[in-house]
């Protein structure tokens, strides 16, 4: 949905692998590589792992004009002529402590719309495209093939 959300676009397709380490005891996949096609021909490739000792969560966004990387302290942005310090950067005011805070944004979010009569951002229907998504990620990872998705990012 973060993919989906920062293009304004819908996916066109997804490819996924998945995998299950023997170096932590659970059920289920561990590690996963997904590929995601736009409608309006973004691409987008997530690499998620629960197995590696090493914790990283980072997303860098590569545009025409420059690079965005986002993680939990804020986003930093590189251009040609800003290769190796950042040309901006913005702290990310629920880092740290004040995460939990963060969490309950959503939920103050969906009581507003409920009050206010409207559609929350973050609706039913929108979550449905980001739960088709995962679906189609599975069954890629499952067949092995790419899985299209319908105009709208419906399977």
């Amino acid at each position: 949905d973060g993919f989906r959300w920062m293009l304004g676009t819908e996916a066109a397709s997804v490819s996924c692998r998945t995998h299950t380490s023997p170096a932590i005891r659970c059920r289920g996949e561990t590690d996963a590589l997904a590929q995601i096609a736009f409608a309006n021909g973004a691409g987008a490739q997530l690499i998620e792992s629960f197995s590696s000792p090493v914790s990283r969560t980072e997303t860098v966004v590569i545009g025409e004009e420059g690079v965005l990387v986002l993680n939990y302290q804020g986003a930093l942005l590189f251009d040609p002529e800003h290769r190796k310090e950042p040309k901006e950067r913005w702290d990310n005011p629920y880092s740290g402590g004040d995460k939990p805070e963060s969490a309950y944004r959503c939920l103050e979010e969906l009581l507003a719309a409920v009050e206010e009569g409207r559609a929350p951002t973050n609706s039913g229907e929108d979550n449905l495209k980001t739960v088709a998504l995962l679906e189609g990620a599975y069954r890629s990872a499952e067949t092995g093939q790419g899985v299209p998705f319908r105009p709208g990012g419906l399977l």
